[in-house]
């Protein structure tokens, strides 16, 4: 019986130097232990240099993926996944965090200077700094260890003996190289390697002539680095490679399963990120709500997350830093925004007309809560008006909304930046669905859905069961309020989060959404249209969707005609079918990741972002 052995997934180079004997056998067996996927580990001793000897190894790899590592690296289970995920035909050249035994950086890569120096990013900071932990790009990586996919390597020629002797000048050569060929050196801060002599820790290296001479051309383009470790300057160098410098201020880190904005201000961010690969985009959260929980995604797409800290003394740390500045929704930014960064260009991200969401609160709120709500609804139309009358631009969900910034600000370019969904790969049909469904997030008692789920259930549902008590209905979205949660009994079913609302729509014939207050598009309904389920909703929860001649099927304002509209299309196949198809279309012609994708395209050109070259390569998927 013959046995096939499989291919490596990766094949890890460890280049031993003699002069670190004493660490080899310990890192091996650590080597041995937290590696999990399949991998061959060839050893190749320096004897001419470290390039050489790295140069013999990749000769003999198997794999696809070559990993060069230094003997006397250690790792810890997890660190080679990342590495993994990362490496891509683009970006074939992946290097984790290099960190001494007591856990504090060595260095989270380099980025070279105009003077042919290369600074250790992060040195002596602390592992988990915010500042430096997201996908990047490197002037290059440690020799201690990096990933590049073997045929790259080869292709390139693998290192250049005659550069020096030193392992960090042949590896910035061979990254220098790679970057002529096209490819970028990304640093991926989820991988974790740990040097086991750490006691010399340097943050500059000064490359010898023979390097500074070659890449001369490539150098002169660079910042200069005097040796201060001010924000400023550290900025300077961390993002020497970035195009422009986009910075977004937000309420909180976008919750991307949650919220009616959040949604879209993720899916924004990450689009911005695959569109723009060489644009720095910060994302600062006043508030720092479950901000290393769903910033993790937006640090892997490249975009650097900051919460936790003011914004006044951050700005002030970062002076003239920024190309443009995106405000989303309305807030006191602006201020400090002008003051620290008076050469960005500023853009108002709406969103929604806040004011007017207040505005609608007022009658459904006690006498007291009323008096409150106009006063903020005052506030926040002030705001509102001069974050329109002084951004250099401005981002609207829908016409309406455009109409109402022309109508302060004429001059002003009120752009549409909408929301977006993607269609699931089957729809079912009619008589494959049962039942009625509301969707929508309950973030806080009062809240216009927690108001709109109680009128569904106490005036619009018993209407409907007079006609037809068989029908149940499903209540879906997250953080159900205690007076929501009270709605569970025969009829009504509350199952509050759900990590894949698309299930549930699915198999739910009709999405009833009487919403009263609130204001802007609803994500909720353009999900349904999406997911091709029917809904039937109020005016307020039409404003800004294009319906056309749909309208009068499926947007009413008192609990007998929503649930005359909702029982129409529960009960005849027909109009379902119509309205269904109806809603499909405008959500591919309106709603589509190709539609935002140019929506974004052109409001960045709007404030000086340059298109970029090609979306051939762009994912459509989420």
């Amino acid at each position: 019986m013959t046995v096939v052995q499989s291919r490596p997934v990766v094949s890890i180079l460890r280049i031993c130097d003699p002069a670190t004997a004493a660490w080899n056998d310990v890192a091996r067996r650590r080597l041995a232990k937290h590696t999990c996927e399949p991998h061959e580990v060839i050893e190749s001793v320096i004897d001419a240099s470290f390039g050489a000897a790295a140069n013999r190894a990749a000769v003999k790899a198997q794999a696809e993926h070559i990993v060069l590592m230094r003997g006397d690296t250690l790792v810890r289970s997890g660190w080679l996944e990342p590495l993994l995920s990362t490496a891509s035909r683009d970006d074939p050249v992946v290097a984790p965090c290099v960190a001494g035994l007591d856990g504090s950086l060595l260095d989270a890569g380099f980025m070279a200077t105009a003077a042919g120096d290369l600074i250790a990013l992060g040195c002596g900071d602390a592992h988990a700094d915010p500042f430096w932990s997201f996908v990047r790009e490197l002037s290059s990586p440690s020799p201690a260890c990096f990933m590049v996919a073997r045929r790259v390597f080869l292709a390139a020629g693998g290192f250049d003996c005659s550069i020096a002797g030193d392992p960090l000048a042949e590896t910035a050569d061979l990254a220098f190289k790679l970057r002529t060929r096209g490819h970028r050196v990304l640093l991926q801060p989820e991988s974790t390697v740990y040097c086991a002599d750490a006691a010399n820790r340097t943050t500059r290296f000064r490359m010898d002539r023979a390097f500074r001479e070659r890449w001369a051309p490539a150098l002169t383009a660079l910042p200069s680095f005097d040796g201060s470790q001010t924000t400023r300057t550290l900025v300077d160098v961390r993002d020497a490679g970035a195009s422009s410098r986009l910075l977004i201020i937000d309420d909180r880190v976008p919750h991307a399963d949650r919220g009616g904005g959040d949604p879209r201000m993720h899916r924004i961010l990450n689009e911005l990120a695959r569109l723009w690969p060489a644009l720095h985009i910060t994302f600062f959260a006043m508030r720092p709500d479950n901000g290393a929980v769903y910033g993790r995604s937006l640090r892997q797409a490249g975009i650097e997350v900051v919460y936790g800290v003011g914004l006044d003394e951050w700005l002030s740390s970062r002076r003239a830093v920024f190309d443009v500045v995106m405000i989303s929704r309305p807030r006191a930014a602006l201020p400090q925004v002008r003051a620290t960064q008076p050469q960005a260009r500023i853009v108002y991200d709406m969103e929604a007309i806040h004011f007017r969401r207040q505005q609608r609160t007022i009658p459904l709120a006690p006498l007291d809560d009323a008096r409150a709500a106009a006063r903020a609804g005052s506030d926040l139309l002030q705001l509102e008006v001069g974050l329109i009358a002084e951004a250099d631009a401005v981002l609207c969900v829908s016409e309406e909304d455009r109409a109402f910034a022309g109508s302060i600000a004429p001059g002003t370019p009120a752009l549409l930046v909408s929301h977006a969904s993607v269609p699931p790969q089957s729809v079912p049909s009619f008589d494959e669905r049962r039942n009625l469904v509301f969707f929508g997030a309950f973030w806080r008692p009062g809240s216009p859905n927690e108001d709109a789920a109680l009128y569904l259930v106490r005036r619009v549902m018993p209407v409907i069961w007079h006609e037809d008590p068989s029908i149940r209905l499903v209540i879906i979205g997250a953080d159900p309020t205690p007076e929501v949660q009270n709605l569970e009994g025969p009829q009504v079913t509350v199952l509050g989060y759900v990590s894949d609302p698309g299930t549930v729509l699915s198999r739910a014939r009709v999405h009833v959404m009487p919403i009263r207050a609130g204001a802007g598009i609803k994500l909720r309904l353009i999900e349904s249209m999406a997911a091709g389920l029917p809904f039937v909703t109020t005016t307020v929860g039409a404003e800004g969707l294009p319906l056309g001649m749909l309208r009068p099927a499926v947007v009413a304002d008192t609990p007998v005609d929503i649930a005359r509209r909702a029982l129409a299309l529960y009960h005849d196949r027909h109009i379902w079918t119509a309205v269904q198809r109806t809603l499909s279309d405008i959500a591919a012609t309106h709603y589509s990741a190709a539609v935002l994708r140019q929506q974004l395209i052109d409001a960045m050109a709007t404030v000086g972002i340059v298109p970029p070259p090609s979306q051939s390569t762009i994912s459509t998927t989420t």
